[in-house]
């Protein structure tokens, strides 16, 4: 989920995301195990003036809440860059 800027319409918009879902650990070795988590990060826009292209970075903290011995709590960072295209 995407929680919109609140600094205004300018070229640059700074936003906050937020997710749950599963995570699944191995799963190469048939035998991985999945639990429940969340990410939350801050991601930012930048909108090419003249153009409907905007550059756009975010990093995530990621954490599971499973309490199992083998996956108990894994955390880890992820950072993604892309480009977004406003129609």
């Amino acid at each position: 989920m995407r929680f919109p800027s609140l600094i205004g319409e300018g070229p640059v918009q700074v936003y906050l995301v937020a997710g749950l879902g599963n995570y699944r650990f191995d799963p190469s070795s048939g035998r991985g195990s999945s639990t429940v988590g969340g990410s939350l990060g801050p991601g930012v826009n930048i909108r090419l003036r003249g153009s409907p292209v905007a550059v756009g970075f975010e990093a995530r903290f990621h954490s599971t809440f499973d309490r199992l011995a083998r996956i108990n709590n894994q955390q880890f960072l992820s950072v993604v860059g892309g480009l977004e295209l406003g129609l």
